[in-house]
């Protein structure tokens, strides 16, 4: 979108925003003003706020937020000098966010959404021959993901987990912005 204060890109979100959407959101804010105030090297989006104060808007019926466009090539193949450009970039992104911490990182690294959807799959109806093999081992993987869900993972650090050419913006051969936020999670060191 372009207007007489220059080009923003808008962010469409649809028009459900869930309570576990609302807190990937507000994690991804929060990362974002992280990398801000910590003058990460790369340029990020920056949510803009409204009068009120707010980064989510509810407009025509859609949740969306907006940033500044941030110039830059999106590669579609990359070679070795931009590999290692990348494999920097994502070194200076965890050693510089290890101190970033959020108080309920439990809702973004736990398995129920898991769960949720095994419970999803064991209530459908068998319709095919691979429905019925979900069904035969739907009870191993929850068996499994309860298991994992005891085991003590140690420190956590935020992640990106979406980092791939199609989110590295470049300029004359260097990164120089790292877009799409919308998959950050807090997973084991």
């Amino acid at each position: 979108m372009e207007s007489s204060k220059g080009k923003f890109i808008v962010q469409i979100l649809g028009n459900n925003l869930d309570a576990w959407k609302k807190d990937k959101m507000h994690l991804q804010f929060a990362l974002l003003d992280y990398l801000r105030k910590i003058k990460f090297p790369y340029k990020t989006p920056s949510p803009i706020r409204n009068i009120f104060g707010e980064t989510l808007f509810y407009l025509f019926g859609e949740h969306l937020w907006v940033y500044r466009y941030i110039e830059g090539e999106v590669k579609k193949e990359i070679g070795k000098e931009e590999f290692l450009e990348i494999s920097r970039a994502v070194a200076t992104f965890h050693k510089l966010t290890k101190r970033f911490h959020e108080k309920d990182k439990g809702d973004y690294n736990n398995l129920a959404w898991q769960k949720e959807k095994y419970d999803l799959v064991k209530n459908a109806p068998v319709k095919n021959d691979l429905d019925k093999l979900m069904h035969e081992n739907i009870l191993l993987m929850q068996y499994y993901l309860d298991k994992l869900a005891l085991l003590n993972y140690g420190k956590y650090q935020v992640v990106h987990s979406d980092f791939n050419i199609g989110n590295v913006l470049f300029k004359k051969g260097k990164i120089i912005g790292i877009l799409d936020f919308d998959n950050v999670i807090f997973a084991s060191r």
